[in-house]
């Protein structure tokens, strides 16, 4: 996702100072114009605004917090985090940085990879709103929306994961659901027009079925380890402010099920294991 949301910056005319642990992304980064540094801190050194995109809350904490990191550099004034970490580890972070004299902001983002690449994401913020109308000219090149979720820290990533709690469940429901279908002798391809144009239509019927999964291609752009780590960070912040989650804890389990078995896989793949237990294929 960073990348893509990167390179969109400067397409967009934007000098890019960047750090990237991938020689292949180094090599498309310098051949766009930018800048190529070997640390976090070298990035803070020569930009006020830095932005970041990584897998897991660890690693946005050894880039801002570490010897070399971001919390070090001497121009940087805003961090913006655009990784999904949970709203718990945001709010950390941004107690972290109090005496460092710069600002967190946490955006995490919607939409995946192709949505990144075309620069139609939506983006939550928990941000002020002078910090948040500040941003703007740099954040909408990567995402058409742009939604402040509230002003303290954290805000933009309790948004992110219930959003993912939605979207996850839908998907293990409607494979659960296609599944008996064919087991029952209907049409994939009918189900999802029935579905869509009626009451059970979600993301995965709209989307994710009929591109990756009708198809075969299971390939939507995200692994089933990435769905087990969102769902703990939004079970997480529910433990921690008293509020029960027992659709989403079976939703936990049952990806930990399919995380077991295909954890590295793209998480359409969700659907091979009803289609195991139920001995039927679905396709187009």
């Amino acid at each position: 996702m960073g990348s893509p949301m990167a390179m969109r910056l400067a397409q967009s005319g934007f000098q890019l100072v960047v750090c990237d642990l991938d020689p292949l992304v180094q090599e498309r980064f310098r051949a766009s114009g930018a800048r190529v540094v070997d640390h976090p801190a070298a990035v803070a050194d020569a930009a006020r605004t830095t932005l970041l995109c990584l897998p897991d809350p660890g690693a946005v904490r050894s880039v801002v917090f570490d010897q070399d990191g971001l919390v070090h550099g001497k121009l940087s004034q805003t961090i913006v985090d655009l990784s999904t970490i949970g709203p718990g580890e945001a709010r950390e972070i941004a107690r972290g940085l109090q005496n460092s004299g710069k600002s967190y902001v946490d955006a995490p983002v919607t939409g995946g990879v192709e949505g990144a690449g075309q620069g139609n994401l939506t983006m939550m913020l928990g941000a002020t709103e002078p910090v948040f109308q500040a941003l703007r000219p740099v954040l909408s090149c990567m995402a058409a929306r742009l939604i402040l979720a509230g002003a303290e820290p954290g805000s933009g990533q309790l948004m992110k994961v219930l959003n993912n709690l939605l979207s996850f469940v839908a998907l293990a429901a409607t494979s659960e659901a296609m599944a008996l279908g064919v087991k029952g002798g209907l049409s994939p391809a009918a189900m999802l027009d029935a579905f869509n144009h009626g009451s059970g239509r979600n993301s995965a019927t709209e989307e994710k079925f009929p591109r990756a999964v009708l198809t075969r291609s299971f390939d939507f752009g995200f692994p089933v380890d990435g769905v087990v780590k969102d769902l703990e960070l939004c079970l997480s912040e529910g433990a921690a402010r008293h509020i029960p989650m027992p659709i989403g804890q079976s939703a936990l389990q049952l990806w930990r099920i399919a995380a077991a078995e295909r954890g590295n896989e793209d998480m359409t793949s969700i659907m091979k294991l009803f289609e195991r237990w139920s001995g039927v294929e679905v396709c187009a």
